[in-house]
């Protein structure tokens, strides 16, 4: 939906808030500004716990835990 909100802030139609380099602004046409204060998004995955996953959704997973192990 960014795209869409982007087609509409090159128009001058208004702003758009979204996460820092969700798409590509190399144009020259749009420029992103930090918030200040600085939001902090955070991020919950949930899945059936016996549910079979297929080979590449378990990588996933797996790479997502040991991610935020280290953390």
């Amino acid at each position: 939906m960014l795209y869409n909100a982007s087609l509409l802030v090159r128009e001058g139609v208004g702003y758009a808030i979204c996460l820092d380099k969700i798409i590509g602004a190399n144009d020259g046409e749009l420029t992103f500004r930090p918030l200040y204060p600085a939001v902090i998004s955070h991020l919950d995955i949930a899945w059936k716990k016996y549910q079979v996953l297929p080979k590449c959704c378990e990588i996933f997973l797996d790479l997502i835990m040991r991610s935020s192990a280290s953390q």
